[in-house]
């Protein structure tokens, strides 16, 4: 949460203080969604720097990678918000690598829908 909120820092020491509780009662279910959180929190704050300093091809590549996460955090709305956004940026870019990566990214979030709605 605190991380939507765009205070880095407090977030990913929330994230650190709830990964050593976990490891410390052997909680490995809570271990792997503090890991997920982390890697969720870095990977907006990295997308946050690139549209700062305006380099867009970085800025892609970190919305594709914040997708990647939210979607094996399970998020797959968020997944696919920034897999779509990273896919527009390339449009402007024309950042082939990054436009192929936003691609599989919301071809794999559609399987995961078909999988779900054919179980």
């Amino acid at each position: 949460m605190l991380g939507r909120l765009g205070r880095h820092a407090p977030a990913v020491r929330c994230q650190r203080q709830a990964l050593h509780h976990f490891r410390a009662s052997g909680d490995q279910s809570g271990e792997a969604r503090a890991l997920t959180n982390l890697g969720i929190i870095e990977e907006a704050f990295g997308r946050y720097l690139f549209r700062e300093i305006g380099h867009r091809y970085g800025e892609a590549a970190a919305h594709n990678g914040l997708g990647e996460s939210l979607r094996a955090a399970g998020r797959t709305a968020d997944a696919r918000t920034h897999h779509t956004l990273a896919l527009a940026i390339t449009a402007e870019t024309r950042d082939r690598d990054e436009q192929a990566r936003a691609r599989s990214g919301l071809a794999s979030l559609a399987g995961d829908h078909g999988a779900l709605s054919a179980g």
